[in-house]
């Protein structure tokens, strides 16, 4: 009676210790089939944030001030991971790799750029290749005092325009232009900043343009007032 007993109990123990094999095979396989099918399920991952360089040139702080207040904006209420920078801290050879810039600078003196941009300008004055800003996009707000510098209030922000669209940049938004003798040039800058956004966030395509010919719907900022005639 002793071995069929035993026959018995060793029988059950390797039906037990198959069944055990065929349920971990069984168990290894369906992971791997769920995890196959997990790479293959299409996850919406978080949108990536938009980036957007802001680069100011100022001589009394006005373009610095309004530089700010656009970086502000960006960064609270459009989505954008926003750089903001002092032109004189910028290194020009990074330009290239931005996809996104706006510039706000000043005219200082007879039209000269201010004192913290003169090294950039010296720079997009220089030999390049045609296209070394093909992948770039970029926008310019002027400012500057039109009674008492007359057209040469705005010579600096033209020059910049003109320098980086010849360097293959794309304008996104027409050049603005705040004339810190009219009176009104933070509303000015409000109005080409609500312009810029609308322009850049409804998906319109970039058509790279001659800065020196205003385009179709070229921006015509009116002009403002602060007591300094320098910005």
């Amino acid at each position: 009676d002793f071995q069929p007993v035993v026959k018995r109990r060793m029988s059950f123990f390797t039906a037990l210790r198959n069944l055990r094999a065929v349920v971990n095979r069984s168990s290894t396989v369906g992971n791997r089939i769920w995890a196959r099918g997990l790479a293959d399920v299409n996850v919406e991952s978080t949108p990536q944030k938009k980036n957007l360089t802001v680069l100011f040139a100022t001589q009394t702080g006005n373009s610095e001030l309004f530089a700010r207040q656009l970086a502000k904006e960006a960064r609270k209420k459009q989505g954008y991971d926003c750089k903001l920078v002092d032109l004189y801290e910028y290194n020009p050879d990074e330009l290239a790799k931005e996809g996104l810039v706006v510039f706000v600078t000043s005219s200082f003196g007879e039209g000269e750029p201010p004192d913290n941009a003169k090294k950039f300008f010296e720079w997009l004055r220089r030999p390049h290749r045609s296209n070394l800003l093909e992948n770039t996009r970029y926008s310019v707000f002027g400012l500057g005092a039109l009674r008492s510098y007359g057209d040469r209030y705005r010579a600096a922000p033209k020059e910049l325009d003109k320098l980086i669209g010849q360097l293959g940049a794309a304008r996104i938004y027409d050049r603005g232009e705040g004339n810190s003798d009219g009176g009104a040039m933070s509303d000015e800058f409000k109005t080409w900043m609500q312009g810029f956004w609308k322009t850049i966030q409804g998906n319109e395509q970039s058509v790279k343009v001659n800065p020196d010919e205003p385009t179709a719907s070229q921006y015509v900022v009116i002009q403002q007032d602060p007591a300094m005639k320098r910005n």
